[in-house]
C-alpha cells in the first residue's frame, strides 16, 4: 500500500453524437508531483448523454479507487459541469458514507475544461475501443 497525502481525481465523459454512444474516463493524481496514481475508461453504450456519460466517470473511478490497496490522505474532485452539482452531492454523499480507508478528507471543486484533456481523451477512448480499462501506476 503506498500513501498519499493529497491527491486529485478529474473525470469526464462523452456521447458521439449527444445523446449516443457514450464513454468515460478518469485520472487521479498526486498533487505532490503530479504523477499518475491510477488512470481509467468505462464503455457504457448506447443510448447515452453527455452528463449521464460524465457522472459514470466519477462512479468508476471512485469504484476503482475502492478497489486499489492505496490509502489518499486528502481526495479533491474537480468537477467541470455544474448543471450536474445535485448528482456530486449525491456521490459526495457515498464518498463520506465511505469507512475512510481511500481517504480522510474531500473537496469538490470546479475545473475548467481545457485542463481535464486526460479524462477527456480518455472517455474518447472508451468510445472508440468499447472497452473498460485502468491501471495502477504504484
Amino acid at each position: 500500500m503506498v500513501y498519499f497525502a493529497n491527491a486529485t481525481l478529474r473525470f469526464d465523459g462523452a456521447c458521439q453524437p449527444n445523446p449516443g454512444e457514450g464513454g468515460a474516463g478518469y485520472r487521479i493524481f498526486n498533487n505532490k508531483n503530479g504523477n499518475t496514481i491510477l488512470e481509467g475508461r468505462h464503455y457504457i453504450g448506447y443510448d447515452c448523454t453527455n452528463n449521464v456519460a460524465e457522472y459514470f466517470g466519477l462512479i468508476a473511478a471512485l469504484k476503482r479507487l475502492r478497489q486499489s490497496p492505496h490509502h489518499i490522505g486528502h481526495l479533491n474532485i474537480e468537477v467541470h459541469s455544474p448543471r450536474l452539482r445535485p448528482l456530486y452531492n449525491r456521490a459526495k454523499e457515498l464518498v463520506f458514507k465511505r469507512t475512510g480507508r481511500e481517504f480522510d478528507s474531500c473537496d469538490f471543486d470546479h475545473v475548467d475544461r481545457g485542463v481535464n484533456w486526460a479524462a477527456d481523451s480518455l472517455a474518447n477512448d472508451a468510445i472508440q475501443y468499447e472497452d473498460d480499462w485502468s491501471t495502477d501506476y504504484y
